[in-house]
């Protein structure tokens, strides 16, 4: 949900000062030294370790992977609840967004703030009529147990009803950038179907344009995979086989996964640590020398991913057969040590994509838990208007938002996956 990076101004910031956890007494015991950044160090010998620093400048290299997984705070099975963008018109958004086969939810009005919220998703389930009070349908909302497209719309007048008048004759209220032309920051969100060619010739014949690739370093899982954009020109990634043999002629009969969210990181020695916080497990990395990029990959799932030195294109096939939604991090070698700007895409003028969102137990708890690790938490956990409790906490390598949201029930036994489209 975007309350906060829509409305930025209007909430305090809160700037954290950290103890750093490598001063903290080691006669502590485990439970009190919850923070412990150790794992940041490279093990290597002294000696190993000045070699490497002293030819980094010249040949960057690829980073290891922080080891091992730091405690979660994020209570029972969180999940991976949306990736926010911000629109300006709601009409050609929802024509293009039922294309690819997804559901309007629901959608929030705040007129006291003039925006509205839109949540599209894959989902069987039946969605609650627009006329129930919000707070009902946000506490709906917020115990589903899979990923949602939020899209933000600032109006540009003072009514609903007049704000969509005028963005359906191409009144802006912003112009958005997609975080893939400098400066970059988000990359796409992931589709995969079971044949991407089909799934193109479906988008053409409704007027969608495709792309034939995407921006360098976008995919490491399917390098071949095709870019959609949508009005706002974000890119959706279309991934899969591509035979060409599909008897559907629609896009929802292909069986899209929602499958990832890619993020280009500066530091992943940073940003893994972080999210493995929030209760994600890393899953595996897949190294493009030739590229000089590490793609990492990290979701809400018990299943176990094939060890890191399995062939490029077994871990390629694993990562491709999931039906969780995985966070997909891009790491140019040699950017944490650069003045390389990547963009969080909530500050004008490359605002655009806004956060991702996990629904957690208790917002209060994870928030302060992830702030006692030196996290920086952009809004205290209290209520907004009457969708419920929610914080933002900044991831550190690239300073993404992240929402943390109240669960609106029970959680789940197991982490989300996708039915396939026949069950």
């Amino acid at each position: 949900m975007c309350a906060f990076s829509t409305l930025s101004t209007r909430f305090p910031l809160a700037y954290v000062k950290s103890f750093p956890s490598r001063f903290t007494p080691q006669w502590l015991p485990r439970a009190a030294n919850t923070c412990n950044v150790a794992r940041y160090f490279d093990p290597r010998p002294r000696r190993a370790r000045l070699a490497n620093m002293s030819t980094a400048a010249v040949s960057p290299a690829a980073l290891p992977t922080p080891t091992p997984a730091p405690e979660s705070v994020a209570g029972t099975n969180p999940v991976f609840a949306q990736c926010m963008l911000r629109i300006n018109n709601p009409t050609a958004s929802d024509e293009f967004y039922t294309r690819l086969g997804m559901k309007l939810l629901t959608r929030f009005d705040f007129p006291s703030f003039q925006f509205s919220l839109f949540f599209y998703g894959y989902t069987s389930d039946e969605t609650p009529d627009q006329s129930l009070p919000q707070p009902e349908r946000a506490k709906w909302l917020w115990s589903r147990p899979y990923p949602t497209v939020e899209l933000t719309w600032n109006w540009p007048a003072d009514t609903y009803e007049k704000s969509l008048q005028l963005a359906d004759k191409g009144e802006k209220t912003e112009e958005y950038v997609n975080g893939n032309s400098s400066p970059l920051g988000f990359g796409h969100i992931s589709l995969a179907v079971s044949d991407v060619a089909a799934a193109v010739s479906a988008l053409k014949r409704e007027g969608t344009a495709v792309e034939s690739e995407g921006t360098a370093g976008e995919s490491a899982v399917a390098p071949s995979a095709v870019i959609v954009k949508d009005p706002e020109t974000y890119h959706f990634q279309l991934a899969g086989p591509s035979g060409g043999s599909s008897a559907s002629t629609s896009f929802s009969g292909l069986d899209p996964v929602y499958s990832s969210v890619m993020l280009r990181i500066k530091d992943p020695r940073k940003a893994i640590p972080f999210f493995e916080r929030l209760g994600m497990r890393y899953l595996t990395r897949v190294d493009n020398e030739s590229e000089s990029r590490t793609h990492y990959y990290l979701a809400y799932t018990t299943k176990e991913a094939p060890a890191e030195a399995e062939a490029v294109e077994e871990k390629q096939k694993w990562i491709s057969s999931l039906r969780e939604c995985t966070l997909h991090l891009v790491h140019e070698w040699g950017s944490e040590n650069k003045e390389t700007e990547l963009v969080n895409g909530n500050v004008k003028p490359y605002r655009g994509f806004g956060h991702v969102g996990m629904i957690v137990d208790d917002v209060h708890k994870t928030t302060e838990r992830m702030e006692e690790c030196g996290y920086k938490v952009v809004r205290k956990a209290s209520p907004f208007a009457d969708v419920g409790t929610i914080s933002f906490v900044e991831e550190p390598s690239t300073k993404y938002w992240v929402e943390l949201i109240t669960r609106g029930g029970k959680a789940a036994e197991t982490p989300y996956e996708q039915p396939p489209l026949s069950s």
